[in-house]
C-alpha cells in the first residue's frame, strides 16, 4: 500500500498509488487549506479585510502543484485493477476532475487581480468529498479503523461549525450593509456598533446564529428590523435542518 521506488519505476508509468502514504497526506494538507479559505474568505467580505498576498500566491502554487500530483497519481478501474499507465492516468484525470481543478486555478488568477471575486474561491469546497475519502484511506493506512466513527462526528460538527461562521459573516454584511447606508438593520439595536471590535461583535453574531441552528436560547438584543433580515432568519432555520439531517445521516451510513 505504500508509495513506490523509482527503481520499481518504468518510465511510462505514474509514480504515486491511489491510497499510497504521500497521497493521503497531500490530501490532509489540501483539507487543511480549503478549511483556512472556508474560515478567512466569508471574514474578509464581511468585514472587508485583505488577505496577504503573498499567502495567496503561496497558495495559487499548491493548488498548481496539486493538478500535477493528480496527474501522476494511479487509479483503480472498475474491476479492481491497479492503473499506472501514465497516458490511462492522464486520460482518466482530464475526463474527471482536471478542468473543475483548471477553472478554479484559473479563478484564484483573476480574484488575484480582482479582489472583490476572492469568494468565489469556495467552490473548491466541493472537493472536500474526494478529500475525506483520503483521510479516511489515510486511518486505514495506520490501522485504526475506529476512528472513522469518529472522523464521522468530526465532519458533522465541522459542517455545523462551519455553517454557523458563514452564517454569521452573512448577518453581519447584512446588517452593516443597511446600517451603513443609515437604513434600519438589526445593528440598530446595538449600542454604538462602530465602536465594537471585530471579535466582538462577530461573538454576537455567532451566538445569535448558533442558538437559532440548536434551537437554544439567542440574545434578545438583536432582532431582524427589515424584511430582507426576516428572510435570511427564515432561510437559516430551514438550512439548519437540513444540515443537521444531513449530519445524521453521514453518522448512521
Amino acid at each position: 500500500r505504500g508509495d513506490r521506488s523509482f527503481c520499481d519505476m518504468r518510465w511510462d508509468e505514474v509514480p504515486i498509488l491511489p491510497q499510497g502514504m504521500f497521497i493521503n497526506l497531500w490530501g490532509l494538507v489540501s483539507f487543511v487549506i480549503i478549511l483556512l479559505d472556508a474560515c478567512i474568505l466569508p471574514m474578509a467580505v464581511a468585514w472587508e479585510f485583505e488577505p496577504r498576498r503573498v499567502e495567496w500566491a503561496l497558495e495559487l502554487i499548491f493548488w498548481v502543484a496539486d493538478a500535477i500530483v493528480k496527474f501522476n497519481t494511479g487509479f483503480y478501474s472498475k474491476q479492481g485493477t491497479l492503473v499506472v499507465e501514465r497516458r490511462r492516468v492522464a486520460l482518466h484525470y482530464a475526463t474527471r476532475w482536471f478542468l473543475f481543478d483548471f477553472s478554479i486555478i484559473l479563478l484564484d488568477c483573476v480574484a488575484f487581480a480582482w479582489p472583490q471575486l476572492r469568494i468565489l474561491r469556495l467552490v473548491r469546497l466541493f472537493k472536500a468529498g474526494n478529500i475525506s475519502r483520503s483521510l479516511e484511506d489515510l486511518l486505514v493506512e495506520f490501522g485504526m479503523h475506529r476512528m472513522i466513527l469518529l472522523q464521522k462526528v468530526c465532519e458533522t460538527g465541522l459542517a455545523i461549525l462551519l455553517l454557523t461562521h458563514w452564517l454569521s459573516c452573512a448577518w453581519f454584511f447584512m446588517g452593516c450593509s443597511r446600517w451603513t447606508a443609515g437604513r434600519e438593520s438589526w445593528l440598530s439595536l446595538v449600542e454604538d456598533p462602530g465602536g465594537l471590535h471585530v471579535w466582538d461583535i462577530y461573538g454576537r453574531c455567532v451566538y445569535f446564529v448558533l442558538g437559532h441552528i440548536l434551537a437554544a436560547p439567542v440574545d434578545a438584543s438583536i432582532a431582524p428590523q427589515s424584511i430582507e433580515e426576516r428572510t435570511f432568519l427564515v432561510c437559516l432555520i430551514f438550512s439548519s435542518v437540513l444540515v443537521v439531517g444531513a449530519g445524521i445521516s453521514n453518522m448512521t451510513n
